[in-house]
Formats: C-alpha cells, sequence, structure tokens
C-alpha cells in the first residue's frame, strides 16, 4: 500500500465505499494487519503510526460490528438448531414445512416463539401452526405474560 499521503489517499476511498463493498471488505483485513504491526506503545510509535491509527479507527468500529452481528447469528443458529434438535427429541424427524419455517424465520424472537412452541404443544398443535397464516395468528402484545394455556401462544411463521 505506500505510505504518507498514497496510504492516506487508499483510506480515504476505502472508508468512502459502504459498508457492505466488497472493496472495503477486501482492504479491511490489510488496514488491520497494518494497524498490528504497530508498537502498541506510544513511545514507540512514530508520527507516521499515530496517524495512520487515527485515520483507522473506524476499521476497529467496523469490526466490532461484525464481531456482534456474528454473534447474533451464531444466537439464531443455535435456536434453529434447538427448535428442531427439540422436535426430533420429542417426536421423530421434524416435518419440512417446520425446517423451512425455522430456516426462514427472520428475528430471534419467532425462533425463540418457534422452540416455546415445539417444546411445549403436541403434534397435531404444531402441525395447526404451520399452517395457520401469519396474518391470522393473534398478536402478542409487548410486555404481557403469556396464560398457562398453550393453545393461546402467538405462532410464528
Amino acid at each position: 500500500m505506500g505510505a504518507g499521503k498514497t496510504l492516506r489517499q487508499a483510506i480515504a476511498n476505502v472508508r468512502a465505499l459502504p459498508p457492505d463493498a466488497p472493496e472495503r471488505l477486501l482492504a479491511l483485513p490489510i488496514l488491520v494487519r497494518l494497524r498490528l504491526e504497530i508498537p502498541a506503545d506510544p513511545a514507540k510509535q512514530t508520527k507516521s503510526d499515530r496517524e495512520f491509527l487515527m485515520s483507522t479507527q473506524d476499521v476497529d468500529k467496523f469490526l466490532e460490528q461484525l464481531r456482534q452481528e456474528g454473534r447474533q447469528e451464531g444466537r439464531d443458529e443455535g435456536f434453529a438448531q434447538a427448535v428442531l434438535a427439540a422436535y426430533r427429541a420429542r417426536f421423530g424427524a421434524p416435518p419440512a414445512g417446520l425446517v423451512v419455517a425455522v430456516e426462514y424465520a427472520r428475528n430471534h424472537a419467532a425462533l425463540q416463539r418457534w422452540l416455546e412452541i415445539v417444546t411445549t404443544r403436541s403434534v397435531d398443535e404444531i402441525t395447526e401452526a404451520l399452517r395457520r397464516p401469519r396474518s391470522a395468528q393473534p398478536a402478542r402484545r409487548a410486555g404481557t405474560r403469556r396464560s398457562a394455556s398453550p393453545r393461546r401462544t402467538s405462532v410464528p411463521r
């Protein structure tokens, strides 16, 4: 990559790219590697090192964002696996409809509701939940607790 003005221009170009641009994703590991080569002790850093660290601070923020997204994806994958494992443990092989519903669940809350349904309802109730369109399902109000009856639980899709 160069140094001084060339490096500053390269960093500016990378920062101007959209966060999900492939070029940015390819350049970030290089910038991180360069950052790691800079001495941790400020007394051993050159002026150029300090300028580089200042100009690439957003790399740290971006990497932390990626880590957080990765952790959330991991939690969601874990919940999806738990739903299918719970069904398998109670009833045997999960139906294709449940596998698809779990794969396409778009948020953690939906996966959590599927886990509740699979662990508390009968096969017939789960099958009915899979057939029921999302718009026909009762909405659960925020801040309210579920009743003791499992039939009143809202069903995710």
